[in-house]
């Protein structure tokens, strides 16, 4: 009978042990757990305003494009406009400096 004690006691005491080790166990993974979910939400928020900031950049991008194509537009409508100025010039100038000869010599003529 003392030998069936001493075994009962025993396994008392190794059940003792391996719920106090379960329980160490379980929260060590309830840690590890927590410390996981604390990293990828981290990650997560990370690409999250990594992609908020592409997102942003690209956005930007297509509006700075619009406008240079914008201003791109104009710069060729004033060159267009200013080729065309300037051949009236050209074509106004010989052709008051034509008048001008022909008037001399009318003038000189009378």
């Amino acid at each position: 009978k003392q030998r069936s004690s001493e075994d009962l006691q025993t396994l008392v005491e190794l059940s003792a042990t391996f719920k106090k080790k379960l329980a160490e166990l379980d929260e060590q993974e309830a840690q590890d757990r927590h410390g996981h979910e604390m990293t990828e939400g981290a990650r997560a928020n990370k690409i999250a305003a990594l992609q908020a900031a592409i997102d942003k950049k690209l956005t930007l991008s297509a509006q700075k494009s619009e406008e240079k194509s914008e201003r791109e537009g104009i710069v060729a409508q004033e060159t267009t406009a200013r080729d065309a100025d300037s051949k009236f010039l050209v074509e106004l100038t010989t052709t008051c400096s034509d008048k001008a000869k022909a008037w001399d010599e009318r003038s000189k003529a009378r």
